[in-house]
């Protein structure tokens, strides 16, 4: 019998992941910054997010999820946004996997 390890696998009900998107964008003066989330049922959220900054670039947002983020399994869809000055707006869609528990 085999055994194949995939850590990558994301179970709805996840709590404690750093969901962590690269803007490629300077956010050193961003004032606000979130994850725009549309669930695999069409309901939008708007998770709390704060600038990361790795190998000297502030250019990424990271979101700790928690038990109620991800409640349904398919397909999210994800958008970074950020408010620097008078520009407001969002990033690449990024697509983030959710499988029930034992799939």
């Amino acid at each position: 019998m085999g055994h194949t390890c995939d850590a990558k696998k994301i179970y709805v009900g996840t709590a404690g992941l750093g969901v962590l998107i690269n803007t490629c964008t300077d956010l050193t003066n961003a004032t606000t910054v979130s994850i725009k989330v549309k669930k695999p049922n069409g309901v939008t959220a708007t998770w709390v997010a704060e600038k990361i900054t790795i190998d000297g670039n502030m250019t990424y947002v990271k979101h700790t999820t928690s038990e109620e983020d991800i409640d349904i399994p398919g397909v999210y869809e994800l958008q970074a946004y950020a408010e620097i000055g008078t520009w407001a707006g969002r990033g690449k869609t990024v697509s983030l996997v959710v499988y029930n528990d034992f799939t």
